[in-house]
């Protein structure tokens, strides 16, 4: 092959990534902008505490959603055949329904029990839907992800971030006069977004793709074997990485109460989960290139410090932004309630810069089936944060959720300089 067709080569494939990308952060984007957009009319008639509450429910849902599949969602991308790809899908599913039906039924028993629950705890008989919404996202997600149709992902995303926030805005009157219960209704309007995104990407994915995938498939115990390193090492690692991301929110509802975690929340809401979304998209391109090189033996060091660089690059002035004037931006479009929040989001600029970094070059340890280090480097990071929250616990909010993040770093940055030692042995 020709100098010419070499580059062309190289021009095509950097124009495709863009592409995919650009089209899976505008979805993000579009979909954070509706969020960032209600944010200050929802923060003037919603209460700290409400916040806190649902940032609970949310903190609690995150983990089950992600587990509901045992994890064979994530193995969708890795088979050459369709026909492989569409039994693992459906055992995923099959997985998502026994365990949202599990989650119901545990639920209905302890709220039938002797126990006398609140009607506030009594929203938490929401929490099955939730988990199976979250449950057929990722599996028609990473289905979508695997034929290229980022548009349909994309739209998804916006038609979530839509329903949810037609929700909240339909309830803030009543709720800023106490005639429903705020933190329900942020709750209920989160819940009804992830229906209708789920809902979009069966639809994105086709009437006659879905049928063929349903009716003409069995749940494939001999697959399910094949594949059992990810319920075995990822299933549990990413429980672990959901309870670590949302460990300040459990930690703050037990310490300090529901405001310190309405205001944790809220910053999260408008700083770092931002961020974990245009990461996400990024984080799904980067998966299928690396599983597309990783198998014709073309996965290489240079491409993952390449897909490094470029997530480096995208985050940085956004992160300085923050860092410099994240506390008047909050005061100023907030109000002074939230002035805690501002606080947080430039303690924790840099931070989060760099777990961003991190989180779009994570489908690595897929590729490499290194699941086992994903797992050993996020228990290692749990154990961490109870020791930081066990001593420092009285010296106030800001102080741990700093430290939280310096562990999330350095346990990162630890994993993936293994990852980055394991690449050459792997494809030579």
């Amino acid at each position: 092959m020709g100098f010419s067709a070499k580059l062309k080569r190289v021009v095509v494939a950097r124009s495709s990534f863009r592409t995919s990308v650009l089209t899976l952060v505008a979805g993000a984007v579009s979909s954070q902008l509706i969020t960032l957009l209600i944010s200050p009319i929802l923060a003037r008639h919603y209460s700290v505490a409400a916040f806190g509450q649902w940032a609970l429910f949310v903190a609690v849902s995150a983990p089950l959603g992600i587990v509901s599949a045992a994890k064979y969602d994530s193995a969708v991308m890795l088979p050459k055949e369709d026909s492989e790809a569409r039994k693992i899908a459906f055992a995923s599913l099959v997985h998502v329904a026994g365990f949202s039906l599990l989650a119901a039924t545990i639920l209905f028993i302890a709220l039938n029990s002797h126990f006398t629950f609140s009607g506030t705890v009594r929203v938490w008989m929401i929490l099955p839907i939730s988990i199976c919404a979250q449950g057929i996202n990722l599996v028609f997600a990473t289905l979508l992800n695997r034929s290229g149709a980022y548009s349909d992902i994309s739209k998804s995303r916006v038609i979530q971030s839509t329903v949810t926030a037609v929700a909240n805005l339909t309830g803030m009157i009543p709720a800023s006069k106490g005639l429903i219960d705020g933190g329900l209704i942020l709750i209920c309007g989160t819940v009804l977004g992830q229906i209708a995104g789920s809902v979009t990407l069966v639809m994105g994915y086709g009437k006659k793709k879905f049928k063929l995938l349903i009716y003409r498939n069995r749940y494939d115990r001999n697959l399910v074997k094949k594949y059992f390193d990810f319920p075995l090492y990822s299933m549990p690692e990413a429980a672990i990485g959901a309870i670590l991301s949302n460990f300040p929110i459990y930690a703050f509802s037990y310490f300090f109460g529901g405001a310190a975690t309405g205001q944790y929340s809220f910053a999260q809401r408008c700083l770092m989960l931002p961020a974990a979304i245009v990461g996400t998209a990024i984080s799904q391109v980067n998966f299928k290139k690396f599983s597309s090189l990783y198998a014709v033996g073309k996965f290489s060091r240079s491409v993952f410090l390449a897909a490094l660089i470029r997530s480096a690059s995208i985050a940085l002035l956004p992160a300085i932004f923050f860092l410099l004037f994240g506390r008047e931006i909050f005061i100023t479009i907030f109000g002074d309630k939230w002035h805690q929040a501002g606080e947080m989001t430039v303690m924790l600029a840099i931070p989060v810069f760099i777990l961003f970094v991190f989180s779009t070059i994570s489908g690595a340890h897929v590729v490499l089936r290194i699941q086992h280090a994903s797992l050993a480097s996020a228990i290692v990071s749990l154990l961490s944060k109870f020791m930081v929250l066990f001593v420092f616990f009285r010296d106030g909010v800001i102080i741990i959720l700093v430290l939280f993040f310096i562990v999330d770093v350095l346990v990162s940055l630890a994993m993936n300089i293994f990852t980055f030692a394991r690449i050459d042995g792997a494809t030579s």
